[in-house]
């Protein structure tokens, strides 16, 4: 005799161990933790870096954060020329960085724009 899943069975089976359910709290440190296996340490702009190892990474590795940001406005639609540099004039270079590559990858990984258009413009945006 076959017995039903209970529906709390069923959001386990489906769920990887590591991921939370979808009634446990998710904090930014369960986040990092889960993703931080994943890192690649690489020579960046300034030395050595980190990041997730994907092509929009590996790309704008060598770039500075006030070019990242120049290259965003230039590859993300609707986004004007000095929009990003003025939102996030008041943001560390980091975080201009880290800011501008979330928001190409994150186009990229929409489908909004490819990655070749972002490598195009990183050698034509200075």
């Amino acid at each position: 005799m076959k017995t039903k899943a209970t529906k709390a069975q069923k959001n386990t089976a489906a769920t990887p161990t590591d991921a939370p359910t979808r009634k446990e709290k998710r904090s930014a440190a369960d986040t990092l933790r889960r993703y931080r296996t994943k890192y690649v340490h690489t020579d960046g702009y300034a030395g050595l870096s980190i990041n997730n190892g994907d092509k929009i990474a590996d790309a704008l590795k060598m770039c500075e954060p006030e070019r990242v940001v120049r290259i965003a406005e230039a590859v993300l639609p609707g986004v004007k020329k000095g929009d990003l540099a003025k939102r996030y004039a008041k943001l560390n270079p980091g975080m201009k960085r880290m800011n501008s590559g979330n928001r190409i990858r994150a186009a990229v990984k929409r489908g909004t724009i490819t990655a070749t258009a972002v490598k195009r413009a990183i050698t034509s945006t200075k």
